[in-house]
């Protein structure tokens, strides 16, 4: 025997506010031909570390927000809670990019330093530290991960990472991958193209009023 339970409409929209509400998100091209993302079994890192490298002809993560009022403009029966778009703009340089994924992460942003394979966090602006994130940010390596937690557990304190480097206090990013989608054929941009990603957040229960 089966019984069907029902999730109340403030429930439901308490649930998503509490996860997304007032929340950042980037979005980033990567280009891994051949790759296909598992998150059970894709390093982070490795794939984030073929990410087209930021200023390539104009490339730059794009950042899209979810506000208390996307939470609310839903309506029922599907209906996207919100839809957000992420667009890549090329600067009409001779320069060009190819790209295979379209890849949303959630960011966290600190104030750190790197000796070595340890790094110091002394501020967080957003966001919580985590093993498996990767790291970006000016002058640090490519394909730099957090692997293992020192005296840090999401704020503060120490991190062991995965490649040694050696940097002054800065803004560092460390993002976890929250969804990748491939595409069926490798895309170039060129001649100032734009190309225009859309994300639905939806919320998803049974519920009756």
């Amino acid at each position: 025997m089966s019984i069907a339970a029902a999730v109340s409409t403030v429930e439901l929209r308490d649930i998503v506010a509490a996860r997304y509400a007032g929340s950042s998100f980037s979005v980033a091209l990567v280009n891994s031909p051949g790759t296909v993302y598992d998150p059970a079994s894709t390093v982070t890192r490795t794939f984030m570390s073929t990410e087209i490298t930021a200023g390539t002809a104009g490339y730059g993560r794009q950042t899209i927000s979810y506000t208390t009022s996307d939470i609310y403009a839903y309506t029922d029966e599907g209906i996207p809670l919100a839809r957000k778009a992420a667009t890549f703009s090329h600067d009409d340089s001779a320069t060009t990019y190819s790209f295979t994924h379209v890849v949303l992460l959630r960011p966290a942003v600190v104030t750190a330093s790197i000796s070595g394979t340890t790094m110091t966090v002394t501020g967080v602006t957003s966001g919580t530290l985590a093993v498996g994130q990767v790291l970006t940010g000016t002058g640090v390596t490519a394909g730099t991960g957090i692997t293992a937690l020192g005296t840090g557990t999401g704020s503060n304190g120490t991190y062991t990472i995965s490649t040694s480097q050696t940097l002054s206090s800065r803004t560092i990013t460390a993002a976890e991958i929250v969804a990748v989608a491939p595409l069926a054929n490798a895309a170039t941009m060129s001649d100032g193209y734009d190309a225009v990603f859309y994300f639905d957040l939806k919320q998803f229960g049974y519920y009756q009023t």
